[in-house]
């Protein structure tokens, strides 16, 4: 069985749809089965998505774990609706020798990134320029996928969208996430579903 963390129901209704899910449980998150793979929707944030990552792999067996969804573009090279696979994971919001670079499960084939993740969005020019030193992309989710699915010694595959870039209005970043969410399943169906 896969298992798929993604954070909001914004992000994750392309795939339910498109993968033709059927909701199993409410509680305590939102979670949809259909053939080899259950989803679960976290909620925002590292704590959830850990949370998430954990009964993905002790309640469903997850022996893979997927994390999807937006990020904010730290690189002045992406640009919205880029799609990248995750080669490394920070936390840039605790101390440097507790942030350390994690690796992630790799498949080949895709354009990669570096992925900064926070329990805050690094919105202003300040924020993304100081997450920016080490990483191409930020979220609020990635490292926490990875963290958990490492203490059960699961692989953890990471897959995000450019929702906004340092040119992004707040306002627009909602509106963006809807239309890059689709891509991303798009994307994800066509180049990661058949290699799995």
């Amino acid at each position: 069985m896969n298992g798929i963390v993604i954070a909001t129901m914004a992000e994750a209704h392309p795939f339910i749809e498109g993968m033709r899910l059927e909701q199993a449980a409410e509680r305590p998150f939102r979670t949809y089965r259909g053939g080899v793979y259950t989803l679960i929707v976290s909620g925002i944030g590292k704590v959830n998505a850990a949370l998430a990552s954990a009964a993905l792999i002790r309640e469903h067996n997850a022996q893979c774990v997927f994390n999807a969804g937006s990020a904010g573009a730290l690189s002045p090279f992406l640009k919205l609706g880029d799609i990248r696979h995750i080669s490394a994971v920070y936390e840039y919001d605790r101390r440097p020798q507790k942030g350390l670079p994690r690796r992630t499960g790799i498949m080949p084939g895709h354009a990669e990134a570096v992925l900064a993740t926070a329990d805050v969005p690094a919105l202003s020019a300040e924020e993304r320029q100081a997450a920016g030193r080490f990483a191409d992309l930020a979220d609020m989710e990635g490292a926490a996928v990875v963290r958990a699915c490492g203490k059960y010694g699961i692989k953890a595959f990471l897959f995000k969208a450019v929702s906004d870039t340092s040119d992004t209005a707040a306002g627009d970043i909602i509106g963006n996430i809807e239309k890059v969410s689709l891509e991303l399943f798009q994307y994800f169906e066509e180049k990661v579903m058949p290699h799995v």
